[in-house]
Protein backbone atom coordinates (compact mmCIF):
# COMPACT_ATOMS: atom_id res chain seq x y z
CA UNK A 1 0.00 0.00 0.00
CA UNK A 2 2.99 2.28 0.31
CA UNK A 3 6.88 2.58 1.15
CA UNK A 4 9.68 4.17 2.98
CA UNK A 5 11.20 6.37 0.04
CA UNK A 6 15.19 8.29 1.19
CA UNK A 7 15.33 10.21 -2.19
CA UNK A 8 14.40 13.74 -2.38
CA UNK A 9 14.51 13.41 -5.98
CA UNK A 10 12.03 10.22 -6.28
CA UNK A 11 9.74 12.31 -3.28
CA UNK A 12 9.80 15.20 -5.17
CA UNK A 13 8.18 13.49 -8.65
CA UNK A 14 6.15 11.34 -6.48
CA UNK A 15 4.69 14.37 -4.83
CA UNK A 16 3.30 15.39 -8.30
CA UNK A 17 1.58 12.26 -8.95
CA UNK A 18 -2.11 12.42 -8.48
CA UNK A 19 -1.63 8.26 -7.76
CA UNK A 20 0.01 9.13 -4.47
CA UNK A 21 -0.31 10.85 -1.15
CA UNK A 22 3.50 11.47 0.07
CA UNK A 23 3.40 12.44 3.75
CA UNK A 24 6.76 13.34 4.86
CA UNK A 25 8.86 9.89 3.42
CA UNK A 26 6.31 7.90 3.47
CA UNK A 27 4.47 7.49 -0.09
CA UNK A 28 0.72 5.49 -0.36
CA UNK A 29 -0.02 4.85 -3.52
CA UNK A 30 -4.16 5.21 -4.41
CA UNK A 31 -4.48 2.74 -6.63
CA UNK A 32 -3.76 -0.03 -4.34
CA UNK A 33 -6.22 1.18 -1.87
CA UNK A 34 -8.96 1.08 -4.60
CA UNK A 35 -8.07 -2.35 -5.68
CA UNK A 36 -8.92 -3.42 -1.86
CA UNK A 37 -11.82 -5.54 -2.37
CA UNK A 38 -12.42 -6.49 1.27
CA UNK A 39 -12.66 -4.73 4.79
CA UNK A 40 -10.87 -7.51 6.78
CA UNK A 41 -7.98 -7.59 4.31
CA UNK A 42 -5.17 -6.80 6.52
CA UNK A 43 -2.64 -4.20 5.32
CA UNK A 44 1.39 -4.04 5.88
CA UNK A 45 3.48 -1.91 5.51
CA UNK A 46 7.25 -2.07 6.11
CA UNK A 47 9.52 0.73 7.33
CA UNK A 48 12.83 0.20 7.90
CA UNK A 49 14.64 1.73 10.77
CA UNK A 50 15.66 5.04 10.57
CA UNK A 51 17.99 7.74 12.31
CA UNK A 52 16.60 10.05 14.75
CA UNK A 53 18.44 12.75 15.60
CA UNK A 54 16.21 14.67 17.11
CA UNK A 55 16.67 12.41 20.17
CA UNK A 56 20.38 12.51 19.47
CA UNK A 57 19.94 16.08 20.96
CA UNK A 58 19.21 15.01 24.12
CA UNK A 59 21.95 15.33 26.72
CA UNK A 60 24.29 11.83 27.39
CA UNK A 61 22.63 9.96 23.99
CA UNK A 62 23.89 9.12 20.48
CA UNK A 63 23.12 6.54 18.43
CA UNK A 64 19.06 7.12 18.10
CA UNK A 65 17.25 4.84 15.98
CA UNK A 66 13.18 4.63 15.54
CA UNK A 67 11.48 1.68 14.20
CA UNK A 68 7.91 0.14 13.49
CA UNK A 69 7.93 -3.05 14.83
CA UNK A 70 5.89 -5.61 12.42
CA UNK A 71 1.70 -5.68 12.69
CA UNK A 72 2.26 -9.12 15.12
CA UNK A 73 5.07 -7.93 17.32
CA UNK A 74 2.77 -4.45 17.57
CA UNK A 75 -0.05 -6.79 18.69
CA UNK A 76 2.47 -8.36 21.10
CA UNK A 77 3.47 -5.36 22.50
CA UNK A 78 -0.09 -3.39 23.19
CA UNK A 79 -1.23 -6.97 25.00
CA UNK A 80 1.84 -6.69 27.20
CA UNK A 81 0.91 -3.32 28.27
CA UNK A 82 -2.75 -3.56 28.48
CA UNK A 83 -4.09 -2.02 25.61
CA UNK A 84 -6.95 -2.95 23.96
CA UNK A 85 -6.16 -4.01 20.18
CA UNK A 86 -6.75 -0.23 18.50
CA UNK A 87 -6.25 -0.37 14.57
CA UNK A 88 -6.06 3.74 14.71
CA UNK A 89 -2.97 3.44 16.88
CA UNK A 90 0.40 2.17 16.09
CA UNK A 91 3.17 1.48 17.96
CA UNK A 92 7.05 2.74 17.36
CA UNK A 93 10.48 1.52 18.87
CA UNK A 94 13.25 3.73 19.99
CA UNK A 95 16.49 2.54 20.60
CA UNK A 96 19.50 4.22 21.18
CA UNK A 97 22.83 4.13 23.25
CA UNK A 98 23.30 6.01 26.70
CA UNK A 99 27.17 7.59 27.26
CA UNK A 100 29.08 6.86 29.99
CA UNK A 101 28.04 10.05 32.03
CA UNK A 102 24.30 9.28 31.73
CA UNK A 103 23.96 8.40 35.15
CA UNK A 104 26.03 10.93 36.92
CA UNK A 105 24.12 13.67 34.36
CA UNK A 106 20.61 12.51 35.79
CA UNK A 107 21.79 12.95 39.45
CA UNK A 108 20.14 10.23 40.83
CA UNK A 109 23.13 7.30 40.69
CA UNK A 110 26.49 7.26 41.35
CA UNK A 111 29.62 6.72 38.57
CA UNK A 112 30.22 3.21 40.18
CA UNK A 113 26.63 2.27 39.94
CA UNK A 114 24.67 0.22 37.23
CA UNK A 115 21.70 1.78 35.95
CA UNK A 116 18.59 -0.57 36.00
CA UNK A 117 15.39 0.76 34.27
Amino acid sequence: MGEDISDPLELARLEKCKDCCVMGNIVFYNDIFKRLKSPDLELEMLIQAKPFPEVENVLSVSEAMVALPSRLSDSYIKFRMGIGSNNSMGTFLLGLDLKPDFCANMEYCELAEVCIF
